[in-house]
This record gives C-alpha cells, sequence and structure tokens, in this order.
C-alpha cells in the first residue's frame, strides 16, 4: 500500500479519534517517506493517548524534516506541537518558550535569530513572562476590529490569536506551581535535538500495543489494587477502562465467570497483565451482571478496554465492587479474541443519493445535512466562544467595562477593551458596508 494511501488512512482515524489506528497507519506511511505533516498528526494522536514522550519525540523529528524542506509554515507548526507535549509533560516554561519560537516563524524573524527566551528568568532561574502580559498581546491582535470583522475566517490570524490563547493557559497554570518545581525552569533549546536512533525509532512503526521499556517497567513495579479504572455508562451498556502499559496482545485474554444463568456474569479475570516480575491474571468484580456473548474487549498502548452488554437494564451505583486484585480463573469462561473484539470499524457512510428524500434542484444535487451535523469540530482552539471566554478572563476590570458598553450601545457592531475612549459618550452602531441601520421600535 503507498505511503500516502496509508497517510490518508491516518488523517480518518485521526479524524475519528481513533488514536491507535492513526499511529499505525502513519507509522506505516512514515517508514516509506519522512513527512513533516505525517510526523505532526502522528504526535498528535500520541497526545491523544497520553503518550507525551513520544509526541515530543515526534514534533522534534517533524521540525528538523520541516527545517530540510525549507518549510517555515510547519517548523512553527513542529514548534507549536512541541509546545503541548512539553506542557503534558508539566514543563511549562519550556511551553510557553516553543509557543513563542511558533510566533516568531509565523512573523518575519529569521529561522538563525538568537534564543533570548530560555534567559528570560530571574536570578533564581525561574521564568518571568507572566499570563498578563500575553493578554495584551490577545488584545492587540484584535483590538480596533469590529464585531463582524473578528468573525471572519482568517487562518493566519487565527492561528496567531489560538497560540497567545495557549500561552495565557500555559502561564496560568505555571503561575499556580509551587516554588522550585520543574515547571519554572525553561530548559528546552530553540532548535530541537536531533537524535539520530531516537528519530530512527520515530520513523519505524511501533507493533500497536508495544510501549517504550521506561513505560513497561513503570507499569511492571504496579500492584493490582493500585491500576486505575474508568467507567461509563448508559442503561444497557457500560465500557470499563483498565489503564496499564505494555500488554502484549499475543498473551492477553478476557475470562468471565458464569453466573448461575451461564449466560451472565458478574466477575472478569484480565490475563496476562504486565504487573511484577512476570504477566499475571486480575480479578475484577462489576457492578451488574453482563451478557458474556455480547460483551468484547480492545487493547490499547496505555489500556484494556471492556465494552459490556448489561444483562437488565438499569443503572450501576458504579464500574466495580471494590479494587482490582490478582487472583487465577476458575470456572471461566472466554471471550473472544482481542483481534476479533477489536473496536468494530465505523459504519461506512452512506450513498449520497440515499441523503434526502426531498426533492432539490442544486447542480450538486441533495445535501446530505445528517453528515454535515456529523462534521462539527469540537477543537475548542477554533470556539469563537471560549476565545471571548479567554478574552474577558484575560481582561482588567476597565477592560471588561469597555467590552460590555460598547458592544451593547453599538448593538454588537464594535468591540472596545478602551474605557478611557467609550466612557465618556455613546457608543454608535458601526453597520456592515451594504446593511442599513434601523431602530427596533419602529
Amino acid at each position: 500500500m503507498s505511503s500516502t494511501t496509508l497517510a490518508a488512512a491516518g488523517d480518518q482515524a485521526l479524524k475519528n479519534r481513533d488514536w491507535s489506528t492513526a499511529i499505525s497507519k502513519y507509522s506505516a506511511a512514515l517508514a516509506q517517506s519522512t513527512s513533516p505533516l505525517w510526523l505532526l498528526n502522528r504526535s498528535k494522536a500520541y497526545i491523544g493517548l497520553a503518550d507525551f514522550p513520544s509526541a515530543l519525540a515526534d514534533a522534534n523529528a517533524a521540525y528538523h524534516a520541516a527545517l530540510s524542506r525549507a518549510n517555515r509554515k510547519l517548523m512553527a507548526d513542529a514548534q507549536y506541537r512541541r509546545a503541548v507535549a512539553f506542557l503534558r509533560l508539566g514543563e511549562h516554561a519550556n511551553a510557553d518558550c516553543a509557543a513563542r519560537w511558533a510566533l516568531q516563524l509565523l512573523g518575519t524573524q529569521p529561522v538563525s535569530a538568537p534564543d533570548t527566551e530560555t534567559t528570560d528568568v530571574d536570578a533564581d532561574g525561574n521564568y518571568v513572562p507572566r499570563k498578563e502580559e500575553v493578554a495584551a498581546a490577545v488584545r492587540e491582535l484584535i483590538g480596533g476590529l469590529r464585531s463582524e470583522a473578528m468573525m471572519q475566517v482568517n487562518p493566519a490570524r487565527n492561528q496567531l490569536v489560538a497560540i497567545q490563547s495557549f500561552r495565557q493557559q500555559c502561564l496560568g497554570a505555571m503561575e499556580k506551581l509551587p516554588a522550585g518545581d520543574k515547571g519554572w525552569k525553561p530548559t528546552a533549546s530553540k532548535v530541537p535535538p536531533k537524535d539520530e536512533n531516537k528519530t530512527q525509532a520515530v520513523a519505524t512503526p511501533k507493533a500497536e500495543g508495544t510501549q517504550p521499556a521506561a513505560a513497561t517497567a513503570k507499569a511492571n513495579t504496579m500492584a493490582a489494587k493500585d491500576l486505575r479504572t474508568d467507567f461509563y455508562q448508559s442503561t444497557d451498556k457500560a465500557t470499563l477502562s483498565v489503564f496499564v502499559k505494555g500488554v502484549d496482545k499475543s498473551k492477553f485474554s478476557v475470562k468471565f465467570v458464569p453466573c448461575a444463568d451461564a449466560s451472565t456474569s458478574t466477575t472478569v479475570y484480565l490475563c496476562g497483565l504486565p504487573l511484577g516480575q512476570e504477566d499475571v491474571s486480575v480479578k475484577l468484580a462489576l457492578g451488574g451482571p453482563v451478557t458474556i456473548a455480547e460483551s468484547s474487549f480492545r487493547v490499547s498502548p496505555v489500556k484494556i478496554e471492556l465494552s459490556l452488554k448489561k444483562a437488565t437494564a438499569s443503572k450501576w451505583p458504579g464500574g466495580l465492587e471494590g479494587k482490582p486484585e490478582t487472583a487465577s480463573p476458575d470456572n471461566a469462561a472466554s471471550t473472544e479474541s482481542a483481534s476479533v473484539t477489536a473496536t468494530p470499524a465505523a459504519p461506512a457512510p452512506a450513498p449520497a443519493a440515499a441523503a434526502p428524500s426531498y426533492p432539490t434542484s442544486s447542480k450538486k444535487g441533495p445535501v446530505n445535512w445528517d453528515k454535515l451535523a456529523g462534521d462539527d469540530n469540537d477543537d475548542d482552539d477554533k470556539d469563537v466562544n471560549k476565545f471571548f471566554k479567554q478574552l474577558y478572563a484575560g481582561s482588567t476590570d476597565d477592560q471588561r467595562r469597555a467590552m460590555m458598553k460598547s458592544f451593547v450601545e453599538s448593538n454588537g457592531t464594535s468591540l472596545s477593551t478602551d474605557w478611557a475612549s467609550v466612557k465618556d459618550g455613546t457608543v454608535e452602531t458601526k453597520a456592515p458596508e451594504g446593511v442599513e441601520v434601523k431602530p427596533w421600535n419602529r
């Protein structure tokens, strides 16, 4: 299969938030061609799986791949992905430095400009930029814009605002850290380290379900009772996730202990978990009875996910009764293998002809409104409401008063953060060109 076909499959999996599949597809594509865009997308998928070191490694590799192509835009994107990975790793100062380097690349500074960001520290080596300084930069970016102009699609401006908003989030979190925390210390380099061995490892496809040795070692020191679990349910189904790294799919299985009704179970064993010096079985007491034949599981690099069909429609008080414990299965019925019960593929989209059944005169044919509704992206960075909330939250009292007064008095056509310029008079309505303003009561 060609690299572009594999990458397209990775793009679709990333869009569907199927992180493991996305990583697998991008890894196969990168084995044929080192594309900075594919590395950036795989970095996003690693973030989704909470594998932050791998996400940072991919972002570093993407920077060098973009540099070799003299692609300034992708270099900026790589710095931003570094910033996201640093923040998730708890390195707040490094995250803000990387975000600033991304902004430089989106501007006019030369790529070879010296690094002054990591030296922006006090006598104790703590990073000194603060959230309020960044909030002022955001206000400057949108200063003087009328409200309708702010709503217009402007990718370049929106990217700058998104990165500055990220910096507000990053610095706000840093300011809450205790003294001496590593998040205060900038240690990153402007040009990411180019470790040939690391880069090669990043570009080589990794078998799904495997983890770096360090991650596996950490998992091996964990006792069964300390396993982290997550649970959510509807009246007829429940999903239980058990977070453990380094599970070997070939050795792992799930077994249910039948109740008096042999088709149901309230006890499940996870067999082949890498805890201690050898693989062990862990017993889970479920919050209610499940139908064995209609239950399945999936193994990902960071967790085991059980999809459970409830025997009776009801709400359980919790996913488990008590803590997980190490035990050997006795009289247990096996489920299907992991390869069979992995998450089912998304159903194929309905044919275009089967979209709406009503007549249409459009030259493009009927519109599938259900598909359009499903295309909504919940990415918070593109959420206009969240942007304005962040802007308002980062403003002073005078700036908030100015925003409220200008927006209300101008009937939503103007937004100002300068209280001195709007406090003494009524802010006039400034309608878009070609629109006539009429009083609402006439």
